[in-house]
Formats: structure tokens, sequence, C-alpha cells
């Protein structure tokens, strides 16, 4: 065995907040600005990513209610 890790590791990577990476379902939201912060703002539904190929990974994220 060698010292070598058996999977790529990827470095972190930030996801705009636009309409065209997210496909969101709710009664509504706006892509806009919390406390300076580049925010999805939504009112029921839910947010996905387009083109997401998650195996294995971390996901974060900070929530304001």
């Amino acid at each position: 065995m060698s010292g070598e890790p058996m999977v790529a590791i990827e470095a972190p990577r930030a996801v705009p907040f636009t309409d065209e990476r997210w496909r969101v379902s709710a009664t509504e939201h706006e892509f806009t600005e919390h406390l300076g912060q580049p925010s999805l703002r939504m009112k029921g539904g839910t947010a996905m990513l387009k083109e997401l190929d998650l195996e294995n990974g971390i996901l974060e994220f900070d929530i304001a209610v």
C-alpha cells in the first residue's frame, strides 16, 4: 500500500445563486442579498442545483428564518 489517497479530492467550490444554476419550485422566490451575502429567498417549496452529480461530499449552507 502506498500513502496516497485512493480518491481524488476536489477543492471546495461555491455555487452562485442565479436562476441559471438553480431549479426552484416555490410559492415565491427571489435571488437577492442577505447580510451582504448572495442569497435565495423562498417561501415554501424546494431548490435543486441543476446538473448536480454528487457521489460523495459535504454540502455547507447557512439558513436564516
